[in-house]
């Protein structure tokens, strides 16, 4: 039985060594929905052949995923529609939450940790309808554009398809006071998740700060990384201890998908830190 394990590893990593040359290249130059196809089937790949010895599960497909950059444009209300369009994709080609061990684990005897995938950045510039001095959409409006408005790939609101779609999931955003408007570059993460799971039951968060989390929640970090509102569950806390917690929480069984403003500092060094980012084939 180990032999036989032995053999398919050697087989299938060689396989993989002859034709890495040929899919870096692709993946370079690939427009963006082959690349995105590729990272799905990928995932998918990894989740359908994983190998079994002495009940320890190997997972030896690669990762095949890129980061795409993104410019977007247009009305308030069209801002929110591609972006949120664009949190719905990356949900879709990570599984849509239905895997039972996390999308990056490449075996269950060491499963969990912090790991997460940059699907877009994204970069807003100025139109007629929405310029740089207008006031921002702020995390509250989007989050109410995510619970009312329809997929219409999924014909369920976007909050539904995170949570119901496949298996649960829940949705976090970290926004500055300028909230989502021109000028300022956001990403949108997958955040999987950190034990294994059955793509089915409660939203299970450890104590703490993770305590006053749902299946929804949008923050608002100040000057100085200060958390502005969030309810009496999070008062008092920075944004980087929210930040920590809402990442490193290892009791978490459900994948997330993430909206955070790269243009804060605050935001952006605590993502880094806490976030085991999973390295595109692009290097990433």
């Amino acid at each position: 039985m180990e032999a036989g394990f032995l053999v398919s590893v050697i087989i299938v990593l060689t396989a993989f060594v002859l034709i890495a040359g040929t899919i870096f290249r692709f993946m370079s130059s690939a427009e963006d929905k082959q690349a995105e196809t590729l990272c799905k089937d990928s995932i998918a790949l990894r989740a359908a052949t994983s190998l079994n010895v002495k009940e320890t599960e190997f997972r030896v497909s690669p990762v095949l995923c890129k980061t795409l950059d993104k410019k977007i444009s247009g009305s308030k209300e069209e801002v929110e529609s591609q972006i949120a369009q664009k949190m719905a994709r990356c949900w879709e080609i990570f599984g849509e939450g239905s895997y039972k061990t996390g999308a990056f684990d490449n075996t269950n005897l060491f499963a969990g940790g912090n790991k997460c995938f940059m699907c877009y950045t994204i970069a807003i510039d100025e139109s007629s309808d929405f310029k740089r001095d207008s006031q921002g959409i702020s995390g509250q409006e989007f989050q109410q554009y995510l619970r009312e408005t329809t997929y219409d790939k999924k014909k369920q609101t976007y909050l539904d398809y995170f949570q119901f779609g496949g298996g649960p999931g829940y949705v976090v955003g970290l926004l500055s006071e300028e909230g989502i408007k021109p000028g300022r570059g956001y990403g949108i993460a997958f955040k999987a998740k950190a034990q294994d799971s059955e793509g089915g039951g409660d939203l299970l968060l450890g104590g703490g700060l993770s305590a006053g989390i749902g299946a929804i929640g949008f923050y608002t970090i100040g000057i100085g990384g200060s958390l502005l509102g969030g309810g009496a569950a999070l008062a008092g806390i920075g944004a980087y201890s929210l930040i920590s917690d809402l990442i490193t929480d290892t009791k978490s069984n459900v994948d997330a998908i993430m909206l955070v403003d790269l243009s804060n500092e605050e935001i952006s060094r605590a993502m880094n830190e806490k976030c085991e980012f999973v390295s595109d084939i692009g290097g990433k």
